[in-house]
């Protein structure tokens, strides 16, 4: 490679992050035995990865950073002990980041 070019990312490193930090929120939950609220966690990460590798910009990457702010929400929901909470709190905050990527990328 040239000096100053980045070599872009393509759809299987994409996959390969989403999947790693899947299995790290795996790992996580089998340790503490609290898998299903990790796994929301990891499942959360792991879409705002996608978002942020992907450029967050336009629809795509809002529909992501949403889906992943949703499963982060729900995930801590469950590990604290109130779901509906952390699903209203995943909600509010998806839809902001949702409307800010829309807006970055001018859709």
């Amino acid at each position: 490679m040239t000096e100053g070019t980045e070599r872009p990312w393509n759809s299987r490193s994409g996959g390969l992050v989403f999947v790693g930090i899947l299995f790290i929120g795996l790992a996580v939950g089998m340790i503490t035995g609290q898998v299903a609220p990790f796994v929301m966690v990891g499942l959360g990460g792991a879409f705002v990865a996608m978002a942020l590798i992907g450029g967050v910009r336009g629809r795509s990457g809002g529909s992501l950073l949403f889906v992943g702010s949703l499963m982060t929400g729900i995930g801590l929901g469950l590990l604290f002990g109130n779901a509906a909470i952390g699903t209203i709190l995943g909600l509010g905050v998806g839809f902001v980041l949702m409307a800010l990527a829309q807006r970055a990328g001018g859709d």
